[in-house]
């Protein structure tokens, strides 16, 4: 369902997927355009694990035209933290466990939004993600956190391994080599221990 919703004055266009007998919802936070392709392969993945989804495009043509406002991590943050608050507030959703899934920049996004709402987020997970970006806020995190890391990307390692030590929370790191249906098995097991009330150890995980 394609719908749109008006946050801090500006009309924000996103795409909500609630399955048969859902009971959470993961908001993904996507800046750049390119990894909307793989949004959507993993989104439909979690769809038919039983989650409930959000994709949202996080600028709209106003942007376009001011291109600072698309890389403005504060300004973003308070975006995602509106549609948070609308769809925790929305009767569809206001019953559900709402976790996070960060993807590139949209990360640290991802992160900074989960540090503000404190334990009302029940999980995030960042996949080729800067985290370090938002490595002030990262101790103030309290959802349980997985990073995922593309192995032969070293500088992107150091940056997450950088990031992992800040994080306060339960935590996890897979530094592999990631397919898109590895990404949306690692992400559904996550979600579904902590949105679903498990839990799980901390840990650092390297898988070849």
């Amino acid at each position: 369902m394609i719908e749109e919703i008006l946050i801090q004055n500006v009309m924000l266009k996103n795409e909500l997927v609630i399955p048969a007998n859902c009971n959470s919802l993961i908001i993904f936070v996507c800046i750049k355009a390119r990894d909307r392709c793989e949004i959507g392969i993993i989104a439909e993945y979690l769809n038919k694990a039983g989650f409930g989804t959000l994709e949202i495009n996080l600028s709209n043509g106003e942007d376009y035209k001011n291109r600072r406002n698309i890389l403005d991590f504060d300004l973003l943050t308070e975006r995602i933290i509106g549609i948070t608050k609308w769809y925790s507030e929305e009767v569809r959703t206001n019953k559900f466990n709402i976790g996070f899934f960060g993807i590139g920049l949209g990360s640290a996004v991802a992160f900074s939004a989960a540090a503000y709402w404190g334990t009302k987020i029940k999980a995030v997970v960042s996949w080729k993600g800067r985290p370090d970006l938002a490595l002030n806020e990262l101790d103030l995190i309290e959802a349980p956190a997985l990073l995922i890391v593309e192995k032969n990307n070293q500088r992107s390692v150091g940056q997450n391994r950088k990031a992992y030590l800040k994080i306060g929370s339960v935590k996890k790191i897979e530094v592999i080599d990631t397919t898109i249906e590895r990404v949306s098995r690692l992400s559904q097991t996550w979600f579904s221990k902590f949105l679903l009330g498990e839990s799980l150890k901390e840990g650092v995980s390297t898988i070849s």
